[in-house]
C-alpha cells in the first residue's frame, strides 16, 4: 500500500502525464488543421502552455510552412514575443500588397521600407493605387514623397483624389496638375471643396474651360471663388437663371455692397473712403459715388449702379481670360 505522501506524488506525476498527453494531442490537432482548409481554427488551441510545450520558434516555423499569408499575419498580430524579422520575411517573400500593408500597419517593429517596396512593386495598377493610398494613410513612417509620386503614376483618379484629400504634407501642386489634366468638372470642384490649401484660382480657371454649367455654378460656394468670373462665363453661355443666382450672391457676400444698400449714404460713403484700398472699394467709389453723395438720389436708382458695377467687374475678368487664352496660343506656336 502506498503511503499518503507516495500517493500524492503519484497523483501529481499522473496529472503531469495527462497534461503532456493533452498537449501532444493538441499539437497533432494543430498539424491536422494546418493541412486543412480551416487553418484559422488553430488559434482555438494556442495558449501559453502549448507555446511553452512546442516552443515558439517551432510554432512559427509551422505557421510559415503553410505559406498562408493571412494566417502568418494574424499569428504575428495575436501572439506575443514573436520573431518579427522571421515572420515579416515570410510575408515579404509571398509578395502580396494587401498583407504587406496589413503587416506594416499592425506589427510594431516591422520594416516599413521593405513593405513599402512590396506595395510599389505591384503590377496591377488599380490594386497598386488602393494600397499606396492605404499604406500612406495608415502606416506610421511611410515615405510620403515617394508614395505621392507613385500614386500619381497610377493615374487612378479616385485614389489620387483620396490621397490629396486625406494625406498631410503632400505637394499640392502635383495633385492640382493631375486633376486639371482630367478636365473633369466634378473632380475639379471636389478638389477645391475638399482639399485645403489648393490654388483656387488655378482650379477655377480650369473649370471655366469645361463650360459645365452645374459645377461652374456650384463653384460659387467655394471660399475664394471669383464670382465675377463665374457670372461672366455663365452669361456668355446664356444661362440666365444661374446668372441671377450669382448676381444675388455677389451682393449678399460683400459687406461693403451690403453697407451701400442697407446703411445711410453718408456712412456707406465714409466706409468706402476709409477702406478704399480693400475689396475693390476704389472701383465701388468710382461707380457709386454720385449716388451716395447726392442726398436726393433714390434707392430705386441703385439697380443701375449695381448693374454697372457687375458689368465693369466682369469686363475685367473677360480681359484677364482673353489675355490668358492668348498666352496659351503663343506658348504652343
Amino acid at each position: 500500500m502506498l503511503t499518503e505522501k507516495e500517493l500524492e506524488e503519484k497523483l501529481k506525476e499522473w496529472e503531469v502525464n495527462q497534461e503532456l498527453i493533452k498537449l501532444e494531442m493538441e499539437v497533432e490537432e494543430i498539424k491536422k488543421i494546418l493541412n486543412s482548409n480551416h487553418q484559422d481554427k488553430m488559434f482555438e488551441y494556442i495558449n501559453d502552455k502549448l507555446i511553452s510545450y512546442i516552443g515558439l520558434s517551432n510554432l512559427e516555423d509551422m505557421i510559415i510552412a503553410t505559406k498562408n499569408i493571412k494566417l502568418i499575419t494574424r499569428f504575428a498580430i495575436e501572439i506575443s514575443n514573436i520573431n518579427i524579422e522571421k515572420l515579416e520575411q515570410s510575408v515579404i517573400d509571398l509578395v502580396n500588397s494587401e498583407y504587406a500593408y496589413r503587416f506594416a500597419r499592425d506589427i510594431k517593429g516591422a520594416n516599413i521600407k521593405k513593405f513599402e517596396d512590396i506595395i510599389l512593386s505591384e503590377d496591377n495598377i488599380e490594386e497598386a493605387a488602393e494600397y499606396i493610398y492605404y499604406f500612406t494613410r495608415d502606416v506610421k513612417g511611410a515615405n510620403i514623397k515617394r508614395l505621392e509620386d507613385a500614386i500619381i503614376k497610377t493615374k487612378n483618379i479616385y485614389f489620387i483624389m483620396l490621397f490629396a484629400e486625406n494625406i498631410k504634407g503632400i505637394t499640392l501642386e502635383k495633385f492640382e496638375d493631375v486633376i486639371i489634366e482630367t478636365k473633369n468638372p466634378y473632380y475639379l470642384y471636389y478638389l477645391a471643396k475638399k482639399v485645403k490649401g489648393v490654388n483656387i484660382e488655378k482650379i477655377e480657371n480650369a473649370l471655366m474651360e469645361t463650360m459645365n454649367v452645374e459645377y461652374i455654378s456650384k463653384f460659387a460656394d467655394i471660399k475664394g471663388a471669383n464670382l465675377f468670373k463665374i457670372y461672366y462665363v455663365l452669361k456668355s453661355m446664356n444661362k440666365n437663371n444661374e446668372c441671377e443666382l450669382i448676381y444675388k450672391k455677389i451682393f449678399s457676400d460683400d459687406n461693403d455692397l451690403k453697407c451701400i444698400h442697407n446703411s445711410n449714404k453718408a456712412y456707406a460713403l465714409q466706409n468706402l473712403i476709409e477702406y478704399r484700398n480693400e475689396n475693390n472699394n476704389e472701383i465701388k467709389l468710382r461707380i457709386y459715388f454720385n449716388y451716395l453723395f447726392d442726398v436726393n438720389s433714390k434707392e430705386s436708382e441703385l439697380v443701375n449702379y449695381d448693374d454697372e458695377y457687375v458689368e465693369y467687374m466682369c469686363s475685367l475678368e473677360k480681359e484677364k481670360m482673353n489675355n490668358t487664352s492668348n498666352q496659351k496660343v503663343k506658348k504652343y506656336n
